[in-house]
């Protein structure tokens, strides 16, 4: 009987060891050719969230909490310096979560110090001090970005757009004005991002685009008859009736929730996306839910929402995610006690998939033999809880080396990836005797909030 391996790579890149017994192959046709008799693993989340729900309230207080139930759902706690008793715009990036008031900026993670209150990173000169600004994210070419979107004293519209640096930080914002008139008075209201087309949406009076590659002004999309304007994954503007507060779209359940003043959640599939107040198919909750106002989506068959005033941080779904007309699951699990006055995205739900560049040295484990080397690798992946899985909307490479072959080894296209659990065979140099390196790429060829919820990674290989 052979035996099993397992190196387990933590986030930090601490590197533990344990044996246990060998496991049978019954994977995909070229996978199941190899009997592998050692394997490590990594974690790495695919999703900027990090299974988790940002909080920011009109007590300057942020909050971010963690969807653990086991650990009674930890949460942590900040001040924003500078921050105003009024309302704030959201948004999830790899770096954190980026918050914004009338011009000012600031961006938090979970190593942010909570003991003293956080800086602003950015405040605009220009920004008309009453109007609001609105964040996204996205990505241009290999680059991340935030923007926030404000009204300036000139009375026009501009976007500060900042790069994402790799030490999680902001780096200097580059202004382009992109639209001649603030209308309605307001700024920019909230905003959404479509990452597929580059697409941004603003509200402020009428919702206008704009292309964020070259800043093109795209014209107006109309009324959503939201307060807080909301879009599908595949970009359409989540029109409704009047009273309806915002929306969602929870993708793995193909459903849209729609919160409204005073009148409990609604629910749509999302084949109604484009006009939801025209849907034939619609669910009314109300049933504790009835001041129920931000919303935004985990992908993974729930949605967070917010009750304004008390705080309440819920989380929603249906208890089957292929049947609208199933049991819908609502979880209290944080009563704040302050007003969650906030908008739109608090989840990562419309934002890109984090990318990945992991490589492991196997010579820096124990029970490696180095002499030897490696062959004949293969990688499964694991998938967050209750999401799709099914790969896709990444893509992903691998290469194997040594020292003597590192620089003649090429990155290699694996596809398919099978599904979460099962086994992948990696290629070309990855089959060759003698490598004691594995390098391991994933990233989005194209941007965009539907890809498959990773949890981590197994590479399995040959000693």
């Amino acid at each position: 009987v052979g035996v099993l391996i397992v190196l387990s790579l933590a986030c930090e890149q601490k590197y533990s060891l344990h044996v246990t017994k060998q496991t049978t192959d019954t994977q995909t046709t070229d996978a199941s050719k190899y009997n592998p008799n050692f394997s490590f693993s990594f974690r790495f989340s695919s999703s900027v969230s990090d299974d988790s729900v940002w909080v920011a309230t009109t007590s300057k207080h942020v909050y971010n909490i963690l969807l653990d139930k086991t650990n009674n759902y930890p949460m942590l706690q900040w001040s924003l310096q500078d921050g105003q008793a009024a309302g704030t715009r959201t948004t999830v990036t790899e770096a954190g979560a980026v918050f914004s008031q009338y011009g000012r900026v600031w961006i938090i993670n979970r190593k942010t110090p909570t003991n003293v209150p956080v800086p602003l990173v950015y405040q605009a000169a220009d920004a008309v001090s009453y109007a609001r600004s609105c964040v996204t994210t996205y990505r241009i070419l290999d680059r991340s970005y935030v923007a926030m979107i404000y009204a300036s004293t000139e009375g026009m519209m501009k976007l500060a757009q900042f790069p994402i640096l790799e030490n999680q930080s902001l780096g200097n914002a580059e202004v382009f004005t992109i639209f001649g008139s603030n209308i309605g008075g307001i700024g920019a209201y909230s905003c959404g991002i479509h990452q597929q087309s580059y697409t941004l949406y603003w509200a402020g009076g009428i919702i206008q685009k704009l292309n964020v590659t070259n800043k093109e002004y795209l014209g107006s999309a109309g009324s959503s008859g939201m307060y807080a304007m909301a879009l599908s994954s595949d970009g359409k503007v989540l029109n409704s009736s009047g009273g309806a507060y915002t929306a969602a779209h929870e993708q793995l359940s193909h459903v849209i929730f729609q919160s409204s003043w005073g009148a409990g959640l609604k629910i749509y599939p999302d084949s109604c996306a484009a006009n939801l107040s025209q849907c034939q198919n619609t669910r009314s909750i109300t049933t504790g839910l009835s001041s129920l106002g931000p919303l935004s989506s985990l992908n993974n068959g729930k949605i967070a929402g917010l009750v304004r005033g008390t705080g309440a941080v819920y989380l929603i779904g249906l208890t089957n995610t292929r049947d609208i007309n199933s049991d819908v699951s609502v979880t209290l699990i944080k009563v704040l006690n302050e007003d969650p006055y906030m908008y739109s995205d608090f989840t990562g739900s419309t934002t890109y998939a984090k990318s990945l560049d992991q490589t492991v040295d196997l010579r820096t484990l124990k029970g490696f033999d180095a002499q030897k080397g490696a062959s004949n690798a293969l990688l499964s992946w694991e998938a967050e809880s209750g999401t799709n899985e099914t790969w896709k909307g990444m893509s992903l490479q691998a290469k194997c080396f040594n020292d003597n072959t590192k620089a003649a080894a090429p990155m290699e296209d694996i596809s398919p990836v099978a599904v979460a659990g099962e086994r992948t065979l990696l290629k070309g140099s990855c089959l060759k005797p003698g490598f004691d390196r594995v390098q391991v790429k994933i990233f989005q060829t194209t941007p965009s909030s539907e890809f498959s919820r990773t949890r981590g990674f197994t590479v399995f290989a040959t000693q």
